[in-house]
C-alpha cells in the first residue's frame, strides 16, 4: 500500500558524481520548442520570458501565454519591464543593434538608441523615481533614467566584452568575457576590477553576505570581492540562482548542460536537484518568491517549474506524488478567490469540488480527465458568505480534502 512520505523524510544526502538518486518533479511549464534565455517576474503571478526570436507573459504562473513580441527577422537580446506596460529590449536586425522600448504593453515598440554591440543584459536601480536604468552592450555601459531618453555611455571595460551585470544595493557586478568581474558604485560611477581574471563570467547570485560568479570554471564565491573561493563542480556553470528560506537562510541553485544542483550550505557542498531535464541545455534559473516555484529556462524546450518550500526547509520538496498531494491554497484566508494546487502521480479521472462547514456542495470545479503532475485551479466565493469551506480532490484511487477560509 503506498504512502504518502512527510517532507522531512525525503531529505536524502546525495553525492555529485551519482545522479540515480530521488529528486524534485519538474513540470514542462509551456513555451514547448521555443529558446528562452531568461525569466523575469513582475508582481505576484506575472512571469516574463524572453529568448532570441519572442518575449512572452504569463498571468497565471504560466498556465497560460501570451505573446509579447515575436521576431522574425532579428534577434532579441536581454529584456525588463518597469511596470506592466513599460518594457526594454534588445533588439539585432542583422546589420545594427539597438535598445527599444515599449510603453503600452509591448503592442509597440520604438528604438531608444543605437549600440556599437550586442545588448547582454538590461537591469535597474530602483533607488530614484522614475528608476535608472542601467543596459550593458558588449563594448560599454549605459546608464540614465527610464523616461525614454537616450541613456548616456557610463563606463567601458577596454579590451573586455561585458557578458552579464548584476544590481545589488547601491552597487552593481558587471562580468566579462575574459577579464573577469568588476564592481560598479552608481553613486560615485567608479569602476573597480574584483578579480577571477581569464574567466569568462555567466551570471551572478548574492546570498548569505556571499557574492556567487557562475563561470567557464566552476563557481566562485567572494564575501569581500577581492578574493574568491572556488566552490563546486569545476566545469563550466552558466546559470546561477538563489532562494530565501524564512529571512536568515538561503539555497543556491546553479545549472549546466542539462543538470541543476543544489547547495543548502552557502556553496560548500552541492547535490542534484534534476538531471536532463527536456534534453535541452538550461539557460537561467529564477525563483518566484510568493508562489514557492523554481522555474528553469532552456535552450530549446521553453520552461520548466518544480516547487520548492513556503518559509521552510523541506529537503527535496516536490517529489513526484505517490498518491494526491495538496499544496497550501494561496491566499488563505481570502477574498474573494484563491489558487488550489494539487499534484498527481498519473493520468486520473478527478472531481474537485468545494463544501460548506455544513457539509453542503457550493461549487464543483472540475470534473474530469487530468495528466500526471501538477495542477491549478481557482476557487471564487464571491458569491457566498465569509466562513470555513473544504475542498475535495476525488480519484479512482482515493480523494483527499483540506480546509479554507472565505473572509470578507
Amino acid at each position: 500500500m503506498n504512502k504518502i512520505l512527510p517532507f522531512s523524510c525525503l531529505i536524502a544526502l546525495l553525492i555529485f558524481a551519482s545522479l540515480s538518486t530521488a529528486q524534485p518533479y519538474w513540470q514542462q511549464n509551456g513555451l514547448e520548442g521555443k529558446f528562452v534565455n531568461e525569466i523575469r517576474f513582475y508582481s505576484n503571478d506575472d512571469i516574463y520570458p524572453s529568448g532570441f526570436n519572442g518575449i512572452w507573459h504569463s498571468t497565471n504562473l504560466g498556465a497560460s501565454w501570451t505573446t509579447i513580441d515575436s521576431v522574425d527577422q532579428g534577434e532579441i537580446n536581454g529584456f525588463y519591464n518597469t511596470s506592466s506596460t513599460e518594457f526594454y529590449s534588445g533588439f539585432y536586425d542583422y546589420t545594427n543593434f539597438y535598445l527599444r522600448r515599449s510603453t503600452n504593453g509591448g503592442q509597440s515598440w520604438t528604438s531608444m538608441q543605437m549600440t556599437p554591440g550586442m545588448i547582454t543584459s538590461i537591469s535597474a536601480d530602483w533607488v530614484t523615481t522614475p528608476p535608472t536604468l542601467m543596459v550593458s552592450s558588449e563594448r560599454a555601459l549605459y546608464k540614465g533614467l527610464a523616461n525614454g531618453s537616450a541613456l548616456p555611455v557610463a563606463q567601458t571595460v577596454p579590451g573586455r566584452r561585458i557578458t552579464t551585470v548584476f544590481q545589488i544595493s547601491g552597487f552593481a557586478m558587471i562580468g566579462t568575457d575574459s577579464g573577469g568581474v568588476f564592481r560598479y558604485v552608481h553613486t560615485t560611477n567608479t569602476l573597480t576590477p574584483c578579480g577571477l581574471t581569464g574567466r569568462m563570467i555567466y551570471s551572478f547570485a548574492y546570498a548569505s553576505a556571499f557574492v556567487y560568479a557562475a563561470t567557464d570554471s566552476g563557481i566562485y564565491r567572494s564575501n569581500n570581492l577581492t578574493s574568491w573561493q572556488a566552490v563546486g563542480p569545476r566545469q563550466s556553470i552558466e546559470a546561477i540562482s538563489s532562494s530565501s528560506i524564512g529571512t536568515t537562510n538561503y539555497v543556491l541553485y546553479a545549472g549546466f548542460d542539462t543538470t541543476i544542483i543544489r547547495s543548502t550550505d552557502a556553496g560548500t557542498t552541492w547535490t542534484p536537484y534534476a538531471t536532463g531535464l527536456g534534453g535541452q541545455q538550461i539557460r537561467s534559473i529564477a525563483y518566484q518568491s510568493t508562489s514557492g516555484y523554481l522555474y528553469a529556462s532552456t535552450f530549446g524546450d521553453g520552461i520548466y517549474r518544480t516547487r520548492i518550500s513556503l518559509g521552510v526547509d523541506e529537503g527535496m520538496h516536490h517529489m513526484l506524488p505517490v498518491s494526491i498531494v495538496i499544496a497550501k491554497n494561496y491566499p488563505n484566508p481570502f477574498n474573494p478567490t484563491t489558487t488550489i494546487q494539487y499534484s498527481l502521480p498519473k493520468r486520473s479521472e478527478v472531481s474537485v469540488n468545494v463544501f460548506d462547514a455544513s457539509g453542503r456542495s457550493v461549487a464543483t470545479l472540475f470534473t474530469g480527465i487530468q495528466q500526471q503532475g501538477e495542477q491549478r485551479l481557482i476557487f471564487d466565493g464571491s458569491k457566498l458568505t465569509s466562513g470555513e469551506y473544504i475542498f475535495q480532490i476525488k480519484t479512482n484511487s482515493g480523494s483527499t480534502a483540506k480546509s479554507m477560509l472565505l473572509l470578507k
